[in-house]
């Protein structure tokens, strides 16, 4: 879902600046969040859920990791296609 309103209305070149910023901002975001999602992992180790005592807290943690990560990939994807575009 993109939306374009107002790039629309912004030169090619601009639009393309803007593009990579906000992919670039996404992509920073992403892998910040991976960065203190494996920080919180490391340091839940030894909690667990109230109702499941073997279940670790950790699981939770780094599933946020993970999928930042990939998310993250992702975003990295998109950037380079949009290098890869421009020349």
């Amino acid at each position: 879902m993109a939306v374009d309103t107002l790039l629309v209305f912004l030169p090619p070149k601009v639009r393309l600046g803007v593009r990579f910023f906000v992919w670039g901002l996404i992509t920073l975001f992403l892998f910040i969040l991976a960065w203190y999602s494996f920080q919180m992992a490391y340091l839940s180790r030894m909690r667990t859920f109230q109702g499941i005592p073997e279940f670790s807290y950790t699981w939770v943690a780094l599933s946020v990791a993970v999928g930042s990560l990939l998310m993250g990939f992702t975003a990295l994807g998109k950037l380079w296609g949009l290098l890869r575009r421009r020349e």
